[in-house]
């Protein structure tokens, strides 16, 4: 999955890389402050999501699970971004990171 803004690819890019059962995401955002929302074509099933991005007052951290298909969406502000890795959720699984 990669995107590129519709107005320029010099105001926002969103990246996503699958490493094993796992898929790294980024978005670089170089527009005003906003909630974008990310189609993710992750597969079927269940998947944690859990990102970090750029806050107000510092870095925020978030984690939900989402379904194959839904769309992640993710507050943004002025000039920022986020990261954030995804993994197959079933019931015990509690973070993407090992």
């Amino acid at each position: 999955m990669t995107t590129c803004g519709s107005d320029s690819i010099r105001q926002e890019a969103v990246l996503a890389r699958r490493g094993g059962d796992r898929w790294f995401l980024g978005g670089v955002y170089a527009v005003a402050a906003r909630t974008t929302e990310i189609p993710l074509a992750l597969g079927p099933g269940r998947w944690l999501v859990e990102t970090i991005r750029d806050g107000a007052d510092g870095l925020v951290q978030d984690q939900r699970v989402l379904r194959g298909g839904d769309a992640l969406g993710v507050d943004v502000v002025a000039n920022g971004g986020f990261a954030g890795i995804a993994c197959r959720w079933h019931p015990g699984v509690t973070t993407c990171y090992r």
